[in-house]
């Protein structure tokens, strides 16, 4: 019985890593892992979601990342452990006016996202929390970058 049992750990083993090549049951199956910044310029990343405003975040282009090719109406952000995008967690933006942030040779895109449609739910105690960006380039590749975030009272 005990050789049944190792057997079965060993090909459960298999199966997950087999699961983390593809990226599947990761919570991130995206192509492209990018950098991101909510609230660019300011530290911490402090959000109040009770605010009715938008949430500004910098996607950081690179070589294999251009943001001119982001297809708005796939970009959502989210707090990280959604499925999905929410309904309203959609990219605000009508186009791209990139510009290279980081002085790095490449050019970078600042997206505005309405603040209650995160999925994030307001906190009356400071928390630390994760948001992603989540999208696809007009080629069909799949991004994802996700950062930090306080919310609630300081």
């Amino acid at each position: 019985m005990a050789r049944i049992g190792r057997r079965a750990l060993v090909l459960a083993l298999a199966a997950l890593f087999l699961l983390s090549l593809s990226g599947a049951g990761t919570g991130n199956a995206a192509d492209l892992t990018i950098r991101v910044d909510i609230k660019p310029l300011s530290h911490p990343n402090a959000v109040n979601l009770k605010n009715e405003g938008v949430i500004p975040v910098a996607l950081f282009g690179t070589a294999s990342f251009d943001v001119t090719q982001i297809d708005l109406s796939t970009t959502c952000l989210v707090i990280q452990t959604a499925s999905g995008c929410l309904p309203g967690s959609y990219a605000q933006d009508a186009s791209i006016n990139p510009i290279d942030l980081n002085s790095n040779g490449y050019n970078d895109v600042v997206l505005h996202f309405d603040t209650q449609s995160t999925g994030t739910p307001p906190s009356n105690k400071k928390q630390q929390r994760t948001l992603c960006v989540r999208g696809s380039l007009v080629g069909g590749l799949t991004f994802e970058g996700c950062t930090g975030i306080f919310v609630g009272k300081s």
